[in-house]
């Protein structure tokens, strides 16, 4: 081989090295700026990335994948739901419901193609893509109750629960990357989450308003573990948010802050017991029908074929469950489908990256462990109101960013050489 080939050769590595850098680069923006105002096109790229991946597999960074708990235990988790499904299916047909947790077994794929990203797909680049998404979820919520006349913002691009879920998930992410994070890119990073809540209160969705304190609390909390906070000083800070949270309730209950109403609705429903209106008295039926039908198979649940239907018959005698596509509530849903088998997948998609996070490279830790305790905060809260998981959405945002944080705990390893 002459200098010429060489060069040839060398010419060809570099363009092949710079378009997966890319292919990262755009999967990672798409990902996070756009599922908010976007949907679709979100989860129809997020499919297409991950198809590339796999197509391409020796051009990515697959080494040591499944030796990643962000990427093994949601694995197990859907092996576990599809064997709980099978003992009550009646067919094959009836195990195809899987495919609606799909983005959770792509995260090996996405985290490959991240992985062949290296710098380029950086934790300052993510966070401003993820302020990006934030920022334009308040726009869409502007938009939708200024000039389309909603009462709700979201409905012009989604429903307004689901577009509140994403905003308020997009918007507490980019703090992570503030203490790498210099001049105007810290500050767009620091308004975030204020972008993020706008959004959710503008779309009126009481269970997503609620979520934003524990996601807030928490967001805090991993914030000062990230930047190094001494013991002493988290518990103080700790007893400091506490007496925020505190005083925020208060001015929210007086009305000085917006939220009060939906304080004042959940206080009458722990004192009396009894629903303030039609939506939420919906939704204390279809628990109390999805407790009673986890009693009646606690172990393997009744599958994903007609559990709605199969929820109602359970309904307290003299009343009629409402139909919808889920129970409006996670954990109800996974253990009616999957009785304890589902709840114990639940779990382990919920802590996959936290257990990723733990493990990332100590330069890397703070980040991890920050974005992870904000994914599993929001979704765990989120779930507790209305379905997240089964959500495409909301399930291809878990999923690409359980892909990352794999990414993080895996730079600094090796395990990106090439």
């Amino acid at each position: 081989m002459n200098a010429g080939d060489v060069k040839n050769v060398d010419n060809r590595a570099v363009t092949l090295v710079a378009a997966r850098g890319w292919l990262a680069i755009a999967a990672m923006t798409v990902a996070l700026a756009t599922p908010a105002g976007l949907p679709e096109a979100a989860n129809i790229a997020f499919f297409v990335f991950c198809g590339l991946a796999i197509v391409g597999a020796p051009l990515f960074a697959w080494k040591g994948l499944l030796q990643h708990p962000g990427i093994t235990l949601p694995l197990v988790a859907t092996l576990l739901l599809l064997g709980a499904f099978s003992l009550s299916a009646e067919g094959p047909q009836d195990l195809l419901a899987i495919y609606l947790f799909t983005p959770l077994f792509l995260t090996a794929p996405m985290a490959a193609l991240l992985g062949a990203g290296g710098r380029q797909v950086s934790l300052e680049r993510a966070a401003l893509a993820a302020s990006a998404g934030a920022f334009f979820a308040l726009a869409v919520a502007l938009f939708d109750v200024t000039v389309a006349g909603h009462q709700r913002a979201g409905f012009s691009v989604n429903n307004p629960l689901h577009f509140a879920a994403i905003a308020l998930t997009l918007g507490f992410l980019p703090p992570a990357a503030i203490p790498r994070s210099t001049g105007w890119r810290r500050t767009v990073m620091l308004c975030a989450p204020a972008a993020g809540a706008g959004a959710v209160i503008l779309s009126g969705s009481r269970g997503p308003i609620l979520a934003i304190l524990p996601v807030l609390v928490i967001a805090i909390f991993g914030y000062l573990f990230m930047i190094g906070v001494r013991v002493r000083r988290l518990v103080l800070a700790m007893a400091l948010g506490l007496m925020a949270v505190a005083l925020l309730l208060t001015l929210a209950w007086l009305g000085v802050l917006p939220g009060g109403g939906t304080l004042h609705q959940v206080a009458a429903i722990i004192t009396s017991g009894e629903a303030p209106d039609d939506s939420v008295a919906q939704r204390l039926l279809m628990y109390q029908s999805a407790y009673n039908a986890f009693l009646a198979a606690p172990v393997f649940g009744h599958g994903m074929a007609d559990f709605i239907a199969i929820t109602a018959s359970y309904a307290p005698a003299g009343t009629e469950m409402p139909t919808y596509d889920h129970l409006h509530n996670d954990i109800a849903d996974f253990a009616v489908i999957g009785g304890l088998v589902g709840l114990v997948s639940y779990l382990l998609i919920i802590f996959a990256p936290l257990f990723e996070a733990a493990r990332a490279p100590h330069h890397h830790r703070g980040p991890a462990v920050y974005l992870a305790l904000v994914l599993a905060t929001a979704y765990l809260a989120l779930g507790l109101t209305n379905a997240v998981f089964g959500i495409i959405t909301q399930t291809v945002l878990f999923g690409f960013m359980a892909a990352y944080i794999v990414n993080l705990a895996r730079a600094g390893t090796g395990a990106l050489q090439e």
